[in-house]
């Protein structure tokens, strides 16, 4: 009866039936070739390629950061070494806030030092300095100043105090009406940028 049935069986049946030992881990190790030459090596060299497996750019990568450390450590000493009154005047040159209300102190200040008036101070920041998307370290803020009073010697008074001030400033644009004591600054100045 078995070989009744081996003579029904087509030939491909009974080769498979025979070799089937034989077939069956060929077929596997063939299976994991294909499956490695096909997906796992090129997603390999991918990986290698892109840097993830790159020992030269991990090693240049950490000098570079080794360097930049050494850089810090270096400011850091020199930063402690420099006087408390070294930092304080740089803390007011490049205040590390706002400081909207000192602003205002000193701007109304060096007006009634020079005979005007403060009529009308408006701030408002600035976006941000960098034109690059890395974070800028400095902020920058618009002050629109409304002075009344003075003669033209007075202006330029006020001027040459706002130029020596401690705090940085930079007077962007002065406008003013004939016939009248009426005076509109636009000025920028400058804070570190919070962290």
């Amino acid at each position: 009866m078995e070989k009744d049935t081996k003579k029904k069986m087509s030939p491909i049946k009974l080769f498979l039936l025979q070799y089937f030992k034989f077939i069956t881990p060929l077929a596997v190790i063939l299976i994991l070739v294909l499956s490695f030459l096909f997906l796992l090596k090129p997603k390999y060299n991918e990986v290698k390629v892109s840097g993830a497996l790159n020992l030269e750019a991990k090693q240049e990568s950490l000098a570079n950061k080794e360097t930049y450390l050494t850089q810090l450590k270096s400011l850091e000493k020199n930063y402690e070494s420099l006087p408390q009154s070294d930092i304080s005047k740089i803390d007011n040159i490049l205040p590390s806030k706002e400081d909207v209300p000192g602003l205002l102190v000193q701007i109304e200040e060096i007006a009634e030092a020079n005979g005007f008036n403060l009529l009308s101070l408006d701030i408002s920041p600035v976006q941000n300095l960098a034109k690059s998307k890395q974070k800028s370290l400095i902020n920058q803020l618009l002050i629109t100043a409304t002075i009344e009073g003075g003669e033209y010697s007075d202006l330029k008074l006020f001027l040459n105090q706002l130029e020596s001030n401690l705090r940085l400033f930079d007077v962007k644009s002065l406008n003013f009406t004939s016939g009248s004591n009426l005076y509109t600054l636009n000025i920028s100045t400058y804070y570190l940028a919070s962290k």
